[in-house]
């Protein structure tokens, strides 16, 4: 299971403190009517984002996120 201690802390949100979430902006897109590439995302909490230029990185780090907040419910509030 993975830990908070397991988020690197630039993915930590400077405002509440808790891991930021990944959200999927095609699906988010979609149910408003507009088209996204599918895979498109963005890392954000508390109105901030979080930009990741290296691709790779922010993929990793999208897929950290959404297993840590599957498997702390509680965390999505």
């Amino acid at each position: 299971m993975i830990q908070q201690s397991d988020i690197p802390d630039l993915a930590i949100c400077h405002k509440c403190g808790n891991p930021m979430k990944a959200i999927d902006l095609a699906a988010k897109a979609k149910r408003l009517g507009f088209h996204e590439p599918e895979g498109s995302f963005v890392i954000e909490c508390c109105g901030s984002e979080l930009t990741v230029e290296d691709e790779d990185a922010a993929e990793q780090l999208r897929d950290l996120l959404l297993a840590y907040h599957q498997a702390n419910p509680a965390a999505n509030n």
